[in-house]
């Protein structure tokens, strides 16, 4: 059985949300930076096995998003794009696993400024988990 990869359920989310209009990167924003912009910052990922039979089991992947946006109303809109995008979206099948639709888990940060750079830009997070089973 070929397993889904963390890296795999990644590209699929960062796929989602750049077919729904919003540039997307993975782990980090790209140096020349042109907002609008979403970064998927994916966790390790890990392994739930489903049942002693079955010792190969669920892959859950925590990841969060950062919306980008030259203003608050942008970082807004890059953020509820997302959301839109991939909430309750199950992706399509990779190797012999499947998806469970993806959700939001309770923990995300208003909009803010981030003065950290320049020019300064607006940022909004949240966070969401992705889950596949063997087929």
């Amino acid at each position: 059985m070929t397993k889904a990869t963390s890296l795999q359920m990644t590209d699929a989310v960062a796929g989602i949300i750049s077919a729904a209009g919003v540039s997307c990167s993975v782990g980090e924003a790209p140096a020349n930076l042109s907002a609008p912009h979403c970064v998927v910052w994916p966790g390790a990922g890990f392994e739930m096995p489903t049942n002693l039979a079955l010792p190969i089991g669920d892959l859950r992947l925590s990841f969060q998003l950062t919306a980008i946006g030259t203003t608050a109303e942008q970082a807004q809109w890059v953020s509820d794009t997302a959301r839109v995008a991939i909430n309750k979206v199950t992706p399509d099948p990779i190797a012999d696993y499947t998806f469970w639709p993806i959700y939001a888990e309770p923990a995300s940060q208003p909009v803010r400024r981030d003065d950290q750079v320049e020019p300064p830009l607006f940022v909004s997070t949240s966070r969401w988990v992705i889950r596949s089973q063997p087929s």
